[in-house]
C-alpha cells in the first residue's frame, strides 16, 4: 500500500468514525427527549388525581368549590 493510499483509507476510516458518533449522539437526543415527554406525561397525570383528591377533601369538609 502506498502512503497515499494509507492516507485515503485513514481518512475513510475517521469519516466512518466520525459517521458512527453522530447516529450514537442522535438515538442518545431521541431517547433523552422520549424519556423527557413521558416523565411530563406522567407528572400531567399525577396533577389531576391531585386536583380530584383536594376537591374530594374540601367537599368533605363541607366547602364548596366553585370553577369558572
Amino acid at each position: 500500500m502506498t502512503p497515499q493510499q494509507a492516507l485515503r483509507e485513514e481518512r475513510r476510516h475517521q469519516r466512518e468514525l466520525q459517521r458512527r458518533r453522530q447516529v450514537i449522539e442522535t438515538v442518545l437526543a431521541f431517547i433523552f427527549v422520549l424519556a423527557l415527554l413521558v416523565a411530563f406525561a406522567i407528572a400531567g397525570t399525577c396533577d389531576y388525581e391531585d386536583e380530584q383528591a383536594s376537591l374530594a377533601y374540601w367537599e368533605s369538609q363541607g366547602v364548596t368549590i366553585q370553577r369558572w
